[in-house]
């Protein structure tokens, strides 16, 4: 997850027994090739590389109160003087009796070539800012931050295929992907964009979505800004989701680091109707190499709710 600028309730998948059966057949598939490709290339299999967030926590806003989370990437190079290598990767929520998540599998060319399923471009910038303080309020709001790709995989079991490609020139970073899903009936375009200068930051991303006959659907559209003052942390975030039926909002968050050890953080999203805001409070407490522990409170639309999570990154 990117940690520029700062992922209503849904049912999650269709609880049939196609769907089910669907996605962990598409899973099984990737998991297969993971394993072929590791067996052509023994060589390189200390080059495996392993990255992402594993988080695991309490909250009483879901029907079960215990939840999981997972947003993690493995590249496997292949035996060859080219750089090609392939990726498997997933953005996953554990909850009670379901398991939304978008999983991607893609062929990388030099680090920045990708083609398969790929993450799209507009979710390299700008997450929400409950991502790692409320994890499951950043699920139950996944709308306001997060592709229409990602919505649709985790609502409605979509796999978008497509292509992706990003790249930096100086202080500016970029991403552009292309997507289609069958199941779904929609095709999808975003960029992305991040600049740092001194202290601050800036980022922007833009989707454009259509149906499979051509027909343009709506675009979703973010823009946020940050400040680095060394132990505070500012953010802001203008987010206009359209084409995943929300409103338009601002997203705020300040983050003030006391010791070292502890942060505090305040956020917060506010929609233009005033009907679906969130909001909270968070302290973090780092355990260096062996994790970090969050204890939230947030309240708004979805009720008042107390959150505690462990988050390991690797």
């Amino acid at each position: 997850m990117s940690d520029a600028v700062g992922h209503i309730p849904f049912d999650g998948a269709p609880n049939t027994r196609y769907c089910l059966s669907t996605e962990r057949a598409f899973d099984l598939r990737i998991i297969s090739l993971i394993l072929l490709v590791s067996a052509a290339a023994p060589a390189a299999a200390q080059s495996v590389k392993f990255e992402g967030t594993v988080e695991a926590g309490v909250t009483n806003l879901a029907e079960l109160p215990l939840f999981g989370a997972m947003d993690a990437t493995a590249s496997v190079p292949f035996p060859t003087s080219r750089p090609l290598s392939f990726e498997v990767g997933t953005y996953l929520y554990a909850l009670d009796g379901k398991n939304p998540h978008e999983t991607y599998a893609a062929f990388v060319w030099d680090g920045r070539i990708r083609l398969g399923v790929v993450r799209p471009a507009f979710d390299s910038v700008i997450p929400s800012v409950f991502e790692h303080t409320a994890p499951y309020l950043s699920y139950d709001r996944l709308e306001y931050t997060r592709s229409h790709n990602t919505v649709e995989a985790m609502r409605r079991t979509a796999v978008p295929w497509g292509m992706s490609v990003d790249g930096e020139m100086e202080a500016l970073k970029w991403s552009v992907s292309a997507h289609g899903a069958h199941k779904g009936g929609f095709r999808t375009a975003s960029a992305a964009l991040s600049r740092e200068s001194g202290r601050y930051e800036f980022a922007a991303a833009l989707e454009g979505i259509w149906s499979d006959d051509g027909q343009h659907e709506g675009v979703n559209a973010k823009l946020g800004t940050r400040a680095d003052f060394g132990s505070l942390d500012l953010s802001a975030a203008w987010l206009s989701m359209a084409a995943n039926d929300r409103p338009n909002a601002i997203a705020l968050k300040a983050e003030l680091d006391l010791t070292g050890d502890y942060l505090i953080t305040v956020m917060g999203e506010f929609s233009e109707d005033q009907e679906d805001d969130a909001y909270g409070l968070a302290v973090k407490r780092s355990f260096d190499q062996y994790g970090d522990a969050v204890l939230a409170a947030t309240d708004g639309e979805a009720g008042p709710g107390l959150h505690l999570t462990y988050a390991y990154t690797f």
